[in-house]
């Protein structure tokens, strides 16, 4: 196991990072090598490492492949949605003939050129049609341009807004499920107040009847949300 550091900072890895910390505690060596040193009693009996099975949630993709997915995401949080795009890509290899909902991804990363994940994997979903549309927007490249606030797209939030009244229908068809996977504290927040917002817009309803809204979709696993702290 490599121990992932980058930056400035020399910021590590989550968990990698972590199993250096406390195996250091016990151990001088580089981890790498204590790995190499140790024999499986000692792995088994002076390692102990806590894990936890968590409960399936409603986060996984619609059996019924012709339902239609909003997919909004930031950083790696992106990762489940390559699940559901390649789960569907198997579903049309495997019969032509099968009708797949509409599919839209929102990703948001940092730089274009650094943190564009999977960039060749969403092309190629976007190429043959598993993915209909993609909205990326790069926080560390944006730059502010005066008096074009439509194109203005910094956040996931913000490509949402300009495609508001497309991303509205859709989000309030019977047939659409609305995944978001990302940081709890802010993006996800962010992200449904927008929402909320252009629902407000679009439907011509005071923000108390569009929160009531979003709540039916909570409500009724029409929003389905996948988040960390």
């Amino acid at each position: 196991m490599t121990v992932v550091e980058e930056g400035v900072g020399g910021r590590k890895g989550l968990c990698s990072g972590w199993l250096n910390d406390i195996t250091s505690i016990k151990y001088d060596q580089e981890i790498s090598d204590q790995m190499k040193n140790m024999t499986l009693g000692e792995q088994c009996y002076h390692l102990k490492i806590p894990m936890y099975l968590r409960i399936r949630n409603a986060f996984s993709v619609p059996t019924d492949p012709s339902v239609s997915l909003i997919m909004i995401s930031a950083g790696t949080g992106v990762a489940p949605f390559l699940g559901f795009l390649k789960y569907r890509a198997d579903l049309k290899i495997n019969a032509d003939s099968i009708k797949l909902g509409y599919s839209w991804l929102f990703y948001g990363c940092r730089y274009k050129k650094r943190d564009f994940l999977y960039r060749s994997e969403i092309e190629d979903f976007v190429a043959t049609g598993i993915l209909n549309k993609l909205s990326v927007s790069f926080s560390r490249d944006f730059k502010q341009n005066e008096g074009d606030s439509q194109n203005n797209i910094k956040y996931v939030q913000d490509n949402i807004r300009k495609e508001k009244e497309q991303f509205v229908h859709q989000l309030l068809a019977d047939n659409n499920v609305t995944f978001l996977c990302g940081d709890a504290k802010h993006m996800a927040k962010d992200v449904q107040r927008c929402i909320v917002c252009c629902i407000s817009e679009i439907k011509g309803q005071d923000e108390k009847e569009a929160e009531n809204i979003f709540k039916t979709l909570l409500k009724n696993g029409r929003y389905v949300q996948d988040v960390w702290l």
